[in-house]
């Protein structure tokens, strides 16, 4: 299941597995569903056959709590209820060498410092945990190096090389704009 971030759209679908007293399995279309969201009822997503419920997290949602209650409609008091807590995760970008022969190293996200091994190295920056909603081809880059913007702004990969005198550092930062943030 993907991971829910602030400005996300969620379904929730309940799957309850309620049997007879004779042992037959309650038909989907033969239970009530009471959806709520934090202890507030979610009528539009309640009622006959609803086993699914819509949300959204907008800007300023951290969590939810989703309490969802199924009843047959045919077998008097036979119900079964759950409650699932959903936690929004930060958006995050983790940078991976791209090798010419072997492609992107996925194996080995690049954190803090790295040394340039070879005269040019193609760094691949992936978005994590970003909301969907518009398209991950929505973002866009802005590389900085040494707090500098780079002539290559645009992209999500950056080629890097080695200055003439073959030592010293650089600081290397990625800005990422969704929408209206970054």
């Amino acid at each position: 299941k993907a991971l829910p971030v602030r400005m996300s759209k969620i379904r929730a679908v309940a799957m309850p597995e309620m049997k007879t007293k004779n042992g037959d399995r309650v038909k989907a279309g033969e239970v009530v569903y009471k959806w709520t969201r934090d202890d507030n009822p979610m009528l539009e997503n309640s009622g006959f056959a609803k086993n699914y419920a819509d949300f959204n997290f907008d800007f300023t949602t951290e969590d939810v709590t989703l309490k969802v209650g199924a009843s047959s409609i045919k077998e008097s008091g036979l119900s079964a209820e759950n409650t699932v807590y959903f936690d929004t995760v930060e958006p995050k970008i983790l940078f991976y060498e791209n090798k010419p022969l072997r492609g992107i190293n996925y194996e080995n996200a690049l954190i803090g410092s790295f040394d340039l091994k070879n005269d040019e190295v193609e760094l691949v920056a992936e978005p994590y945990y970003f909301t969907s909603a518009n398209g991950l081809a929505n973002l866009s880059y802005n590389w900085l190096i040494n707090n500098a913007p780079t002539q290559n702004t645009s992209q999500k990969s950056i080629i890097l090389r080695v200055g003439d005198q073959k030592k010293g550092t650089s600081n290397l930062s990625l800005q990422v704009k969704q929408g209206y943030r970054f």
